[in-house]
This record gives structure tokens, C-alpha cells and sequence, in this order.
């Protein structure tokens, strides 16, 4: 039971990434990301000006999926 609480725990503290973070992570320009979101690239809006925010391993999945 400890573990699962544990597991869920690490869900919630899942750092997310700006579109400079990812960009950087990527190797890429940030406006190659915002056209990667344009494409569907899984992202989460925040706050009154949408700021745009990610999850490093959602991302990773979709370009995988993305150039499959």
C-alpha cells in the first residue's frame, strides 16, 4: 500500500518544462516547439496568458509516435 501512495505521489511532483526548456532539451528552436504543439504535441495551458507548459515524457512519446 506505501509503495502504490508513493507511486501516485511521484505522478503529482512531475516537474513540467517551458517551451525554452523543451527546446533546449530538444535541441531545437522554441518556434520548431510551438509548431510541434500546432501538430498535436501534448501540452498544458496555464494561467490567464496560456502559458504553455510539458511534460518531458509525453513529449518524448508523441515525437516517437509522431515519426513512427
Amino acid at each position: 500500500m506505501v509503495q502504490y501512495i508513493h507511486k501516485e505521489v511521484d505522478k503529482l511532483e512531475e516537474k513540467l518544462y517551458t517551451a525554452e526548456e523543451i527546446a533546449e532539451f530538444l535541441g531545437c528552436a522554441r518556434r520548431t516547439v510551438y509548431n510541434y504543439v500546432k501538430n498535436g504535441m501534448p501540452k498544458i495551458q496555464y494561467g490567464e496568458r496560456g502559458t504553455l507548459l510539458f511534460k518531458k515524457d509525453e513529449v518524448l512519446k508523441w515525437l516517437k509516435e509522431s515519426k513512427g
